[in-house]
């Protein structure tokens, strides 16, 4: 269980860090081209199945994880961001284009979330694992800090 906090926070991380980004680019993007709130968790969400696939330093080491951990792991901190951004929307922190503080802005955002989970789950059956992670789940590479070394 302590791998999958560990990996939580991290997924969690992350994402904050890639909307922090899109917010940056939406930003400076002409006014008829904003992003809109399904587009930054779907964008967000799609980075963070990404990363857990294709970064070096962590790849092997979160494949090695069960199945049921690393889904889990990627929905709650679709959840969880989703939240954050849907209560700092709410407080006037930030502006968000397609999103209001009210119950049919909750449905939306659970509309969103879904989509954003669908764009995350799909990518990361779609992605191709990378040579060494193949070679991990073959059983030619051992971890340096899993059980069977």
């Amino acid at each position: 269980m302590k791998n999958f906090w560990k990996w939580f926070v991290r997924g969690v991380v992350f994402l904050v860090a890639v909307v922090i980004v899109l917010f940056a680019v939406d930003y400076v993007l002409p006014p008829g081209w904003k992003l809109g709130a399904v587009f930054l968790l779907s964008i967000a969400s799609a980075a963070l199945s990404l990363m857990f696939s294709y970064f070096k330093a962590w790849r092997i080491e979160f494949a090695s994880l069960p199945a049921s951990y690393k889904s889990w792991i990627n929905i709650l901190a679709v959840v969880i961001v989703a939240g954050i951004v849907f209560g700092l929307g709410c407080s006037k922190i930030i502006v968000i284009v397609g999103l209001t503080c009210s119950t049919a802005g909750l449905q939306t955002l659970l509309m969103y979330i879904a989509v954003a989970l669908f764009s995350n789950q799909t990518l990361d059956h779609l992605s191709v694992d990378a040579p060494d992670v193949k070679a991990f789940k073959a059983g030619k590479i051992v971890k340096h800090n899993s059980p069977q070394s």
